[in-house]
């Protein structure tokens, strides 16, 4: 086979035209579609690494805000605890002032209306004392003291009625010894022990019984007639107990009164 020179040299040619070709045309703008390419890439990883510095240092931010923040509403809850015990102390305080100048007040009231709650007082004792004496001049009015006394035991024995007389003959049979006593504070005649031992007789019959007489060391003068479990007397501390009672509801309703007038006020 011949090699012609025109040929080989023409082929080379067109080899040195083909890689120019391939240079200028394909294989440089390759190149800068790929350094492109890679620039772009560099540059996003680049901006991916600021990114996450970015978001780092936020990140790290934001943290030692809420740290701060954390910090400010731990100051705040203490302030506002700090402000409210105080707060708390101050009404406490003032509650405890009002209180006082209330007790004040009240007792001051209460000792102004005990003063005039005593005159009130002293004016209904001379009252009663003299009604006390008025109903015992008039019970005892007609002959000794000691006598009145009597007549005046002996009607209120007489004027018991069926169901007292049915419980005086039970306490008497239910005595053991069927003893009656008659206590006075003061020494009973002969006669008028006769007269109460007649009465006696005449309330309780045929019933069998001893009656003892006996002085009382009483301060309060008086009779009493007692067995067994059964009572009858009289004597002033009627009319006392009467007088005490009625100065007592006085005393505990003024009292009452101006107590709740002065806690209202």
């Amino acid at each position: 086979m011949l090699i012609d020179a025109f040929t080989v040299v023409a082929q080379i040619i067109n080899f040195m035209i083909l890689l120019w070709f391939l240079r200028r045309y394909l294989y440089i703008p390759i190149l800068k579609v790929i350094d492109e390419r890679e620039k772009r890439i560099a540059d996003q990883l680049k901006s991916a690494h600021d990114e996450k510095e970015k978001s780092i240092l936020e990140r790290r931010e934001l943290e030692r805000k809420n740290t701060e923040l954390d910090k400010q509403r731990s100051n705040l809850m203490k302030t506002a605890a700090s402000d409210a015990q105080s707060l708390r102390q101050k009404l406490l305080e003032d509650a405890r002032k009002e209180s006082e100048s209330l007790k004040i007040k009240l007792w001051n009231s209460i000792q102004n209306e005990y003063l005039t709650l005593k005159k009130d007082i002293y004016s209904r004792t001379q009252q009663e004392v003299f009604s006390i004496a008025r109903k015992t001049l008039s019970d005892l009015a007609d002959s000794s003291l000691e006598e009145s006394i009597t007549r005046t035991f002996l009607r209120r024995l007489s004027s018991i009625d069926k169901k007292q007389k049915e419980l005086l003959l039970s306490a008497i049979k239910a005595s053991g010894n069927n003893t009656i006593l008659i206590r006075s504070t003061f020494g009973i005649a002969s006669e008028q022990r006769e007269i109460i031992e007649a009465s006696l007789r005449e309330i309780t019959g045929d019933i069998q019984y001893k009656i003892v007489f006996q002085d009382s060391d009483s301060r309060i003068f008086g009779i009493e007639f007692v067995t067994s479990d059964y009572k009858i007397e009289w004597n002033i501390s009627d009319y006392i107990s009467s007088m005490e009672k009625t100065m007592t509801e006085t005393l505990a309703e003024k009292i009452k009164v101006k107590t709740t007038e002065g806690i209202i006020q």
